[in-house]
């Protein structure tokens, strides 16, 4: 038996316990680790539907538990409608859902992988092969707030990335007249001055009618003073 054929096995047995009243769709994961383990979970939900969680979901929370979280190297995913007796029932490949997703991909840059996810059906031969970066491309995770090891997965953004694209957003720069650190907001049309304490353009946005040269940076305790602008109408 191969290892895509273990997972979704162990999957539909997991999707056998789901608790989907509600729904009447049950699921079921199984989480293969790097020494071989699996570790399983199905669908659990809740009266508060909000408060229901997914078998995705269940099974690295499990995982976690047990210290292995940087471990997950593949996971298989099933699930259907249930039938009279609550079992899954349907031949349709089944996938994460993009809650599972981000979650699946907080393993993923933990432990500095691309994740195997299959995605089988609750009956039948179907299944589908993705990385995790192909379900979730460009993800955000722990490597955007310096956590975790480098991730290889393409979803992942690499520090240089990120941080090119928050500087196309704005930038931390400081008061001009107390020294305290403010965020700047970058608006189409400002010109960037190095470094920070240099004189810059105001955070207002600028309208094809302004171009006065306009005073430096301020907090909010320092800013009274309204910027120069053109008495010209939009």
């Amino acid at each position: 038996m191969t290892m895509q054929e273990t997972l979704i096995t162990a999957a539909r047995a997991a999707a056998l316990n789901a608790h989907a009243p509600y729904s009447r769709f049950a699921v079921g994961a199984a989480v293969l680790l790097a020494d071989g383990r699996i570790v399983t979970g199905a669908n659990f939900e809740n009266a508060s539907y909000g408060l229901s969680l997914c078998a995705e979901t269940v099974a690295l929370a499990t995982v976690n538990s047990a210290g292995d979280f940087r471990d997950v190297v593949e996971i298989g995913v099933i699930g259907g409608a249930m039938d009279a007796e609550g079992r899954p029932t349907g031949t349709a490949p089944v996938g994460p859902c993009g809650r599972c997703r981000q979650v699946i991909n907080e393993a993923a840059q933990i432990g500095g992988r691309d994740i195997v996810v299959w995605c089988g059906a609750a009956e039948g031969d179907a299944v589908e092969r993705y990385l995790l970066s192909e379900l979730l491309p460009h993800a955000f995770g722990p490597a955007d707030l310096g956590l975790g090891p480098k991730a290889s997965s393409r979803g992942c953004r690499s520090p240089a990335k990120a941080g090119a694209q928050s500087r196309a957003f704005g930038s931390r720069t400081r008061c001009h007249p107390c020294n305290v650190r403010i965020w700047a907001p970058a608006f189409a049309g400002e010109r960037r001055v190095s470094p920070p304490s240099m004189p810059q353009r105001t955070a207002h946005r600028p309208t094809r009618h302004s171009r006065a040269t306009l005073p430096r940076r301020a907090c909010a305790r320092h800013n009274s003073a309204a910027p120069e602008r053109c008495d010209a109408p939009p």
